[in-house]
């Protein structure tokens, strides 16, 4: 095919093709011309409107207009039947489909057994998700029909909450997926350990991504079996699983690839278990271990984890400060409803990880004002701070960490009955500098607020009670130079990695479902 154009005129296109077989074709004048391999020319005008038909369509070539028409079989019987070349669709096919939806896709495989077995082996959806709006009438029947006809191509099958789905839905799909690498079953209540089973059977090439949360009908048994198999899982959910420290033991052993694990309320999980997770899968970037209530101690390895969330583990003591000064890339750290810890726990914490953009205490009632003034000396990051129901922290303290970390955004108080109308006017006065960053007071429940007092938090900095909640201010969200000038060096360093990059490419679904956080 060439695209050529002549000074003066407009773009035209020709066409040189060759027919393949014996047969001659006849011209409009019933002459035999043009044998086989002779090479025939058409060209068509710019905008002209070319249609490619069904093969059992006729076409046949006329050299007075030089160009192809359409012919019925009732104008003309003595014609040859003309198809086009079947590799013409296995071309053209694969790159017009990630231009379509599902539902067109599904149409197109009505056009013929080509285009069928085409589409079929490419496969019909790369991604499937039971909250989709553009499946208004997602059912059992739907979900099988466009899993059967997405074997080669599916890489993403989300279906978390979907309380319809049986084991039969998904079971004789399992070892025909070819590509599948991400998958959510989460709280699908019918699922059991038959399907981990073939999960570790015939997906363990290519899994990557799995949540599970709250499959109450699963054991040690799928879960063991599971983690000996894929050994390729870099993000794993298990929260509300009744498993038990052998598949505790099984995970640590065996998955050393993850990069996130999220754990709530396992509540027979023990240290036994949790010490070989922590030691041997050194790539975990954010560990949940909510509701562990039996954990006493910490044993880290991971020097890349971000976020590691502790909430509720009732056994954790001042000592585990310790084991977190291999933490160096820390950014968030969870610690509700940690009551044992005090300001000794605080205080080595300022000193083994300043780093720290995320502190939530919400719940550690034994901290007091040394903790906020340690905070206020290390953490040069800290962005957020939880303190609700700590009630011996002082406002004068608050003042001091406003003042001294200007960069702090959010200050959650929620329930610090010790606070009086005063302390929090002495802490407005100070966020209302023109370096203090605080965009978020959560002052719920502290004491009563009325209009006059509304009045005077506005004129302190801007700041304006939430709809319908009474007591959580908040303003307009203003950046320190510090943080400016990160998010500069930022922007150039993204600018030179765009700058090498021959092919960039849109995340993946893998990394949506990646950037989920328990």
């Amino acid at each position: 095919i060439e695209n050529y154009t002549t000074t003066g005129t407009t773009k035209r296109l020709l066409i040189n093709y060759v027919f393949d077989d014996d047969h001659l074709v006849a011209n409009a004048d019933g002459h035999k011309r043009n044998p086989a391999g002779t090479v025939c020319r058409s060209s068509f005008a710019e905008h002209e409107k070319v249609v490619l038909r069904r093969k059992n369509r006729k076409l046949y070539h006329n050299s007075d207009d030089v160009g192809l028409k359409y012919v019925s079989p009732a104008m003309i019987s003595q014609q040859v039947s003309r198809g086009l070349n079947n590799t013409t669709s296995e071309v053209i096919i694969p790159l017009l489909l990630p231009y379509i939806t599902v539902k067109q896709r599904v149409v197109c495989q009505s056009v013929c057994q080509l285009w069928r077995d085409v589409i079929r082996e490419w496969g019909v959806a790369q991604s499937i998700d039971v909250n989709d709006p553009a499946f208004p009438n997602f059912n059992r029947e739907f979900l099988r029909g466009v899993i059967q006809h997405s074997y080669s191509s599916l890489h993403t099958l989300v279906l978390n909450d979907y309380r319809e789905l049986k084991e039969e839905d998904l079971l004789p799909a399992l070892p025909h997926f070819r590509k599948l690498r991400n998958l959510d079953i989460s709280r699908c209540l019918q699922v059991t350990n038959r399907t981990l089973l073939l999960i570790s059977e015939h997906l363990f090439t290519t899994l990557e991504v799995l949540y599970m949360k709250g499959l109450k009908k699963v054991t040690d048994a799928g879960m063991i079996a599971l983690s000996k198999k894929c050994s390729k899982l870099r993000v794993l959910e298990l929260s509300e699983v009744p498993i038990s420290d052998e598949s505790g033991i099984s995970i640590g052993q065996h998955l050393r690839r993850l990069e996130a694990l999220y754990m709530r309320d396992n509540f027979t999980l023990t240290n036994r278990s949790i010490d070989v997770i922590t030691t041997n899968c050194t790539l975990l970037t954010q560990l949940t271990l909510w509701g562990c209530i039996k954990l006493k101690t910490l044993k880290l390895n991971a020097e890349n984890l971000v976020l590691l969330n502790l909430w509720g583990c009732h056994g954790l003591t001042d000592a585990v400060a310790e084991s977190m000064g291999c933490l160096c890339n820390l950014k968030s750290l969870i610690l509700s409803e940690c009551h044992r810890l005090s300001d000794t726990f605080i205080v080595s914490l300022s000193n083994t990880v300043p780093q720290i953009y995320h502190l939530d205490l919400r719940y550690v009632r034994r901290i007091t004002d040394t903790s906020i003034r340690s905070i206020a000396a290390s953490m040069t990051n800290i962005y957020s701070i939880d303190l609700t129901f700590c009630t011996r922290i002082s406002a004068q303290a608050l003042a001091d960490l406003l003042s001294i970390r200007p960069n702090l955004s959010e200050l959650r108080l929620f329930s610090c009955h010790q606070l009086d109308e005063r302390g929090i006017l002495s802490l407005l006065r100070e966020a209302s500098s023109e370096k203090n960053c605080l965009s978020i007071l959560d002052i719920r429940e502290c004491f009563e607020i009325n209009e006059d007092l509304r009045r005077k938090f506005s004129s302190l900095g801007g700041f304006q009670e939430k709809e319908q909640i009474s007591g959580f201010l908040h303003r307009a969200t203003k950046w320190s130079e510090k943080m400016i000038c990160k998010f500069e060096a930022q922007i150039e360093c993204n600018d030179g990695n765009l700058g090498l990059a021959e092919n960039p490419r849109r995340s993946s679904d893998a990394d949506l479902i990646y950037g989920r956080v328990s």
